[in-house]
């Protein structure tokens, strides 16, 4: 049987199926890119930068429980305009704590 990739890259669909049934992908080619194994928040400059391998709601939450930014990012953003201090980084279900 050969699939064909559905609209979504990597994605593909198999209906139909009553048993058990082993699936082995072939012809795979690297590309060299590489992939982001998780997200990562570091502080630079009086910023906060917070990369994301998927899309992902981010929230920067201040030690008082304030919710300052509540957004949706894909791949690597600057959060500017921030005061010195600590916050929470929510990122999906994961929590990161930095210092400004």
């Amino acid at each position: 049987m050969t699939l064909t990739p559905t609209e979504n890259p990597n994605e593909y669909i198999i209906q139909n199926i009553y048993t058990d049934i082993y699936v082995r992908a072939e012809g795979a080619v690297p590309t060299g890119i590489e992939q982001i194994a998780g997200a990562k928040v570091y502080t630079k400059d009086g910023n906060i930068y917070v990369q994301t391998p998927t899309q992902e709601q981010v929230q920067i939450i201040s030690v008082s429980g304030a919710v300052l930014k509540n957004e949706q990012q894909i791949g690597l953003k600057q959060y500017t305009g921030l005061q010195r201090g600590i916050y929470i980084i929510g990122i999906g279900e994961q929590r990161f704590k930095v210092r400004l």
